[in-house]
Order: C-alpha cells, then sequence, then structure tokens
C-alpha cells in the first residue's frame, strides 16, 4: 500500500575464471588437474561400463553358439588350417564312437574316412583342378579353399569298423586378415537313405521282370501268328497288336529302367517315322477300352498332315497315350 517500500539487493558473483584469477598460480594449477581427472574418470567408468557390457555380449554370444554346436543332431567337426581337429561335438561322438579328448589336437578327420575313396578322389581333384593332390586332408578341403564351402558324399569309418554314408559339407572360416582361420565340418548320417533308394532299385527291377516276362509271351505268340494264314482282317489286328506290344515293351524297358532314370540317360531319338502308323497304333491299343465305356473312338486327320515327320516315335505315343487316356 501506500507507504511500503520494496528494497532490492543484487550480488554479482565471480565467474570461474575470475575466481581461479584470485587464487595463487599452484592452487590454479591444482585445481585445473582435478578438473581434468575428474572428467577423465567419468570417460574411463563410461568406457569400462560400456567394455563390461560389450565382453558380456561377446561371452554370451559364444556360450549361444557353443551350445547350438554341442546340441547339434548332425555331427560338427572343426579343424586348424592343418587340419588338426579342433572340435569335435557330442553327435560326432554317437556316430562315429571317438571321444572328443582322443581327438581334438591330436588326428586329422583322415582317422575315420576310408582311405581308397580318399586316394580316388585326390586323383579326380588333381585332374580338375590341373595340380597334385595328395591324398589327405587337402583332397576335404582343395576346392574349399577357392570355393569357401563343397558339399559331397563320404564313407565314414567307425571306431568299431562299421561303416556310415554320410553328407559332408565343409565350409572354410576366414578372420579379418583374409586368411582361412578353421574349416568346419557338419556330416549328416544318410545310411537309412541309401538303403531305401537300394530297396527301392529292387522293387523296380523286380517289377520290372514281372512285366517283361508277360508281354515277350504275347510278343512271341504274335511272331507265331503272323506266320500262319489269316484273313485281311484278321492279319490288320495282329499287326495292330504287334505294334501295341512292340510300343508297350519300349516304355516299359526305358520307365523301369531305375539306373537310367536315375542318371538322367534316356535318351531320346530323332529319326523319320510314319505319323498315321503310330496314330493308328494307339487307336488299336484304345479303341476297345473306348467301347467297353460306350463310347465312339475314331481317328481323323488334317489333309495336309505329313506321313512322315522326324523325332522320337516312342515318345511320341507315349504323350499321345497320356493326352487320350
Amino acid at each position: 500500500g501506500d507507504g511500503d517500500k520494496l528494497r532490492v539487493r543484487i550480488e554479482a558473483f565471480p565467474r570461474k575464471a575470475d575466481v581461479l584469477e584470485t587464487l595463487p598460480a599452484r592452487l590454479q594449477g591444482l585445481l585445473m588437474l582435478a578438473i581434468v581427472l575428474g572428467s577423465f574418470g567419468a570417460w574411463f567408468d563410461q568406457s569400462r561400463r560400456r567394455s563390461t557390457i560389450a565382453r558380456e555380449q561377446l561371452r554370451d554370444s559364444e556360450a549361444f553358439r557353443g551350445a547350438l554346436i554341442q546340441g547339434a543332431g548332425a555331427a560338427v567337426i572343426a579343424t586348424d588350417p592343418d587340419g588338426v581337429i579342433t572340435l569335435f561335438n557330442p553327435a560326432a561322438e554317437a556316430l562315429l564312437g571317438y571321444r572328443s579328448e582322443d581327438l581334438v589336437g591330436k588326428l586329422t578327420p583322415a582317422i575315420f574316412h576310408d582311405p581308397s575313396e580318399v586316394e580316388a578322389q585326390a586323383l579326380i581333384l588333381s585332374k580338375e583342378l590341373d595340380r597334385p593332390i595328395e591324398p589327405g586332408f587337402e583332397v576335404f578341403v582343395a576346392k574349399v579353399r577357392t570355393t569357401g564351402d563343397e558339399t559331397r558324399e563320404w564313407t565314414y569309418i567307425c571306431k568299431d569298423g562299421s561303416r556310415i554314408a554320410v553328407l559332408l559339407s565343409v565350409t572354410a572360416i576366414w578372420n579379418d586378415a583374409g586368411q582361412i582361420s578353421a574349416f568346419l565340418g557338419v556330416a549328416r548320417d544318410i545310411s537309412q537313405l541309401k538303403a531305401a533308394e537300394k530297396a527301392r532299385a529292387q522293387f523296380i527291377a523286380n517289377i520290372s521282370h514281372e512285366l517283361r516276362t508277360p508281354l515277350n509271351a504275347v510278343l512271341g505268340y504274335a511272331r507265331l501268328l503272323e506266320q500262319a494264314p489269316l484273313a485281311g482282317e484278321d492279319r490288320e489286328r495282329l499287326k495292330r497288336l504287334s505294334q501295341a506290344s512292340n510300343m508297350l515293351f519300349s516304355l516299359v524297358n526305358d520307365v523301369l529302367d531305375w539306373s537310367k532314370i536315375e542318371a538322367g540317360e534316356i535318351e531320346f531319338v530323332n529319326e523319320p517315322f510314319n505319323l498315321a502308323d503310330r496314330c493308328e497304333t494307339m487307336m488299336a491299343i484304345m479303341e476297345e477300352q473306348a467301347r467297353q465305356k460306350g463310347l465312339a473312338f475314331r481317328f481323323e486327320s488334317a489333309p495336309d498332315l505329313p506321313l512322315s515327320v522326324s523325332g522320337d516315335a516312342t515318345r511320341f505315343q507315349q504323350i499321345m497315350f497320356n493326352l487320350v487316356g
């Protein structure tokens, strides 16, 4: 209100630089050193904490990778650049019967490989790479050194002498300097797969025999009938029977020859054949089936259809049967 007075007190505080200037030179130096040391200490503490966290993360990551390798269902075997085993996981122990401590740092994977297989592969690689490859560890990594990895089938010989077919994938491990620091091999037991393939091949062979035997009998009787005096219509039917039987026999030979199928060796021929004759052969086989189903089946050709074409007559008939049937 009226008569009241407002009192204001203003004080000026000196800056740090002003404070330092008022101190003796020796105290100024000690104070500056304390400030620098305090800042460095704070930075060091932060750096140490970050380093500790990084080491813990690296340790956790290595522990995780180690757990993956140790718990993997496949045999994992690592070596140094010279081939000496550095890792032999429990799955490898179970597969081969060796203990890790018996191999790590002492032997190379050649100890459980088939020597004759290694020698044969050494000859193949020597020709392929145009340089001598001696039988031994180099056989497993010669191509890996340039390609980085390789997968192929091998035969492992267990400690008890038993043999196991495996699919082995070998990978090169490179360090920061661009040099190979290790090789990592992952082997999977494919013995059961091989046994299944063998059983399947045997089944195909049995079926092939069962089909070829009656077909041979049909062809034999057809040849005997060709020598008998037959009327025009009967002879035409016999001709169609012979053609159909020969075609079916050819298909059975190709389809059921499993070795050719696996090797991709079924060959296609390119030779002239009569298109109309092949179509009539198909009709001879299919028209009876059509009649039994109450269907009319006839063959009509375009006026400009060539009589002779080049190609694989057997494959052509197979395609036609698939389309019509």
